[in-house]
């Protein structure tokens, strides 16, 4: 199936999609707000298509869903959905600049330290990660601006990257650690009392990109092998509760009118190393972890649950980069694949085993893979533009034999 992809011509330091808006943080220190979902509902597409640009640009939650499942194993109605995304790809690939011209962005002065290393939105608030530390300002649908001009700092140690789940924030710091801040209530209880202003540290060891592995953090690093912070919670939420353990820890999943909060204790931190007996960069996302090195990517696949701990970490395909690809610079996961950014390009492995090779060198790019709308988009910005991706493979994916790419939760 064809990749669908939207450029919009401008110099963007970072790009953010959220509860139907796109924020663009410009290069000379303003903020733009543009109503995404708006402006994708009034593209001009021929009317047959019009589901499909919704599905592949601001509603990527109406195709997927075990409800489709029966849908998808038709071979007529799959093919009718793929050749709608193919038309589509061609007419995108033609379209001129007159079709943004009615898109009339808000501007704003950045409140924010700029520029940033990272920023993530949660519950209609952004926080922002930079050298001057963490800070964050409202930005839901009633403040006449697209982010509020009132700025809270929280914190002042340099932070490089930030990662969002249940209400509390992962945060690396570089060579000062790894760290964690509540940010809300959550469904778990912490064993003992959090440090001032909410914050603590996790681990000590070098850390330059986090994030949430249920509902333990994995630090990734180039100075060291990165590591999991590894988190224990009682069993008893998942011996209640009707839903199986994947399904009742993930994002906003937990009832607590059903389930009594459980207690999450830390337990260890586990070397990368340890996990794959081999040495690399290493990332990870909710059940799957990677680590590259000479052009392989090993994975496995977490299952923190498991009551024998040789079986948490269970093995997968190993996944193949071209030598001319170069060294593994960052990485991520999204619902449709694994994004890499290597020395001399961006690859995207999907999620049925194709891959996507994306030539240049981009100023950032960023997925969404906790996003309800928007989980099937990859932004890249380079000098001179924002190129929106969208994958609409994923949909007829059997989710739970994916190796590359994080499983949807139905």
């Amino acid at each position: 199936m064809q990749t669908l992809t939207l450029s919009l011509s401008g110099r963007f330091w970072d790009s953010h999609i959220y509860f139907g808006r796109l924020y663009l943080f410009d290069r000379d220190g303003a903020i733009s707000t543009l109503s995404w979902d708006s402006y994708i509902d009034e593209w001009q597409v021929p009317t047959e298509l019009k589901l499909a640009m919704m599905c592949a640009f601001s509603r990527s939650d109406y195709l997927y869903g075990s409800h489709w499942s029966r849908f998808f194993g038709d071979g007529e109605v799959k093919d009718l959905i793929t050749s709608k995304f193919d038309r589509l790809s061609r007419i995108l690939a033609n379209a001129s600049p007159e079709q943004w011209r009615f898109m009339v962005p808000h501007q704003q002065d950045n409140p924010f330290p700029f520029p940033h290393n990272d920023a993530r939105i949660y519950s209609r608030r952004m926080y922002v990660a930079s050298d001057a530390g963490l800070a964050h300002a409202n930005c839901d649908k009633q403040s006449v601006r697209g982010i509020s001009r009132r700025v809270t700092r929280e914190w002042d140690c340099p932070l490089l990257s930030l990662a969002t789940y249940s209400n509390s924030l992962a945060m690396a710091a570089g060579e000062e650690g790894l760290f964690e801040k509540r940010i809300g209530e959550t469904w778990w209880e912490y064993s003992e009392e959090l440090g001032e202003d909410d914050i603590k540290q996790v681990a000590k060891d070098a850390c330059n990109q986090c994030e949430w592995a249920f509902y333990s953090i994995f630090g990734s690093s180039h100075q060291g092998q990165g590591f999991l912070a590894s988190f224990e919670v009682d069993k008893k939420p998942w011996e209640t509760s009707k839903k199986p353990p994947e399904f009742l820890f993930d994002e906003g999943s937990f009832d607590p009118k059903e389930n009594e909060h459980p207690t999450r204790r830390f337990d260890s931190l586990v070397s990368a190393q340890s996990i794959f007996h081999d040495s690399g960069f290493s990332w990870a996302n909710r059940e799957k972890i990677y680590q590259a090195s000479n052009g392989v990517i090993r994975t496995m696949r977490y299952v923190p649950w498991d009551e024998a701990p040789e079986s948490r970490f269970q093995r997968l395909p190993d996944i193949h980069l071209a030598p001319w690809k170069g060294e593994v610079v960052s990485a991520g996961v999204a619902m449709f694949g694994t994004i890499v950014e290597c020395e001399n390009c961006l690859v995207v492995i999907l999620s049925d085993g194709n891959c996507v090779t994306i030539p240049g060198e981009p100023v950032r790019w960023r997925v969404f893979p906790r996003s309800r709308h928007y989980e099937n988009q990859l932004h890249v910005i380079y000098e001179d533009r924002l190129d929106v991706w969208s994958f609409n493979h994923d949909y007829f994916v059997d989710q739970s034999a994916k190796v590359s790419g994080l499983e949807h939760r139905f």
